[in-house]
């Protein structure tokens, strides 16, 4: 065998030679006798020769048989074991079963002068503790259906058993050397090194040393994402990812950080991104990486992050005296980004972005130099973007009264003073408001009613904002008509008092609109002709 030894039998004792050397190793002394009455080197009465020798190279066992039984030696420890047997059988023969380790011995007996018994003996020979040198294949990868693995090592048995981590397989002997074990699918369904081990019943036996089977995770591959282009600011977005070899322990990462997600499948996942992602325009790498055994990182694919085309909705304030000092208008809409900026006419200004439906800039004096209307917008740069849609700022002219004093009752309500108000100046100690609210035949308030004071010019006029409400200034003490007149509509009048200064309400009046109706009336000269009108019903 492999040890190169060979075993002799002489009739006293068992020889252990070393092959190589020539020399002896031992010298085993059995407990019984090898050949009864038989001298060595004679036949039995019978003619026959009971010695018998077998050597297993797989398991480095020798079993020498005698007519008084048999001797199991262990040819790498020198260690034996005697088993003679009983009733006085005679051994003409020896084999060793290597598949099932067993002793197998053919024997006679004479239960007397004229009866003699034939048979087999089988005995169970210790079994050897199995060693595993190498797996073919040593690999698969995940998801596999299912694969025949061959084990090569040594001391392996018809009752030998392979395991895959906890799980027993079934296994088939090859020779004592050579194993085919099957894993069946279900094992493949996790990535990892997995020890496999071959377990031999007793007597003795015993677990082998493990040898390592790879499942291999795949190596991911992006192809598509869902979509590829969003706007900057972008809310609650899920992004779905298309590919292959996608696993439970797949890590995503976006723009290099790590992202939760969810696997729907082994070509697809979702991932979602947060607002503060998508805050600013450029491309988002999206990578895909698997752990070893395998795996390893994907291609990168870029989410295109583009600026929306901004909306803007309304500006706060609307409207300013020419002059002013500097201030910060507030523009509200959607669709705005940290890139956006905001311009005054032509003029581009600094932005504070607060979210994407609001924007602060701080607007120059010298923006206030000149009353005019100015255009506002708001711009966000490509990729994408664009301008929105105007809302218009009004400087206003100054007025020609003169300031009042500061700490005056009046001084507050300096920005209402009408650009046609002929007074020089107001008295700051009489100093009042009128105000008011002028609304349809519906109900629905009226803007644009010019209001003036009958018969006092000189306080100039006011016009009814959006909200249908105005107030002018003047110098109180007195009782006034308020005078109410828009184009289409019948001038209205109401009567207030205003003391020193104080705020006095007007009573709200309805403003009729003209009657569209008309009757033509000709001079015939007849004085028996008539004509009657008839107007519209007002209600």
């Amino acid at each position: 065998g492999d040890l190169d030894r060979a075993v002799a039998v002489s009739r006293e004792a068992i020889h252990l030679i070393d092959i190589r050397l020539g020399t002896l190793i031992s010298t085993i002394r059995p407990n019984f006798s090898f050949f009864g009455g038989t001298k060595a080197g004679e036949e039995s009465a019978e003619g026959e020769d009971y010695l018998g020798v077998d050597i297993n190279p797989a398991t480095q066992m020798a079993l020498v048989v005698g007519e008084g039984g048999f001797v199991l030696i262990d040819l790498t420890t020198f260690l034996s074991r005697d088993y003679p047997l009983s009733n006085d059988p005679r051994m003409k023969a020896v084999a060793v079963d290597r598949f099932r380790n067993t002793f197998l011995g053919a024997y006679w007996k004479s239960l007397s002068p004229l009866v003699l018994e034939r048979g087999v003996l089988e005995v169970q020979l210790p079994n050897p503790v199995p060693e595993i040198t190498s797996l073919t294949p040593s690999e698969t990868a995940r998801g596999d259906d299912g694969r025949t693995i061959t084990v090569e090592g040594k001391g392996f048995i018809e009752a030998s058993e392979g395991y895959f981590s906890d799980r027993s397989l079934a296994t088939t002997l090859l020779d004592n050397c050579h194993l085919e074990l099957f894993i069946p699918k279900e094992l493949f369904s996790q990535g990892g090194l997995f020890p496999l081990r071959v377990f031999n019943p007793g007597p003795q036996g015993g677990q082998s040393n493990s040898k390592d089977f790879a499942v291999k995770n795949p190596r991911p591959l992006i192809t598509a994402l869902n979509p590829a282009t969003v706007p900057a600011g972008t809310q609650n977005l899920l992004v779905e990812v298309y590919g292959s070899g996608f696993i439970a322990e797949t890590l995503l990462t976006v723009k290099g950080q790590a992202k939760a997600y969810t696997l729907l499948n082994g070509t697809r996942l979702e991932v979602g991104l947060a607002p503060s992602d998508l805050e600013t325009t450029g491309d988002l790498a999206v990578a895909a990486m698997n752990p070893e055994p395998g795996g390893g990182t994907s291609n990168t694919m870029s989410l295109s992050i583009s600026n929306p085309l901004p909306l803007l909705s309304a500006i706060n304030p609307q409207a300013l005296k020419a002059g002013g000092p500097e201030f910060k208008l507030t523009l509200t809409g959607s669709n705005f980004t940290s890139a956006s900026t905001v311009f005054f006419g032509q003029t581009p200004l600094p932005v504070i972005y607060l979210d994407s439906g609001r924007l602060e800039a701080v607007i120059p004096a010298a923006a206030l130099a000149n009353a005019g209307t100015y255009p506002v917008t708001v711009g966000n740069p490509a990729p994408g973007g664009g301008l929105s849609g105007p809302q218009n700022f009004s400087v206003t002219p100054v007025s020609n009264v003169a300031p009042l004093p500061v700490g005056s009752y009046g001084k507050p309500y300096e920005d209402l003073f009408p650009l046609d108000a002929a007074i020089p100046s107001y008295d700051p100690k009489r100093f009042s408001l009128i105000t008011g609210l002028a609304r349809e035949g519906n109900g629905n308030p009226l803007s644009g009613v010019t209001v003036s004071l009958l018969g006092h010019p000189e306080y100039g006029t006011a016009v009814t904002d959006a909200g249908g409400r105005f107030s002018l200034p003047l110098d109180g003490g007195a009782t006034f008509t308020v005078v109410y007149q828009k184009a289409g509509f019948l001038t209205a009048h109401r009567q207030v008092e205003a003391g020193w200064n104080t705020i006095a309400n007007s009573e709200t009046p309805v403003m009729i609109g003209e009657d569209a109706a008309s009757t033509a009336i000709a001079f015939d000269g007849q004085a028996a002709t008539k004509y009657t009108h008839t107007s519209s019903t007002v209600s």
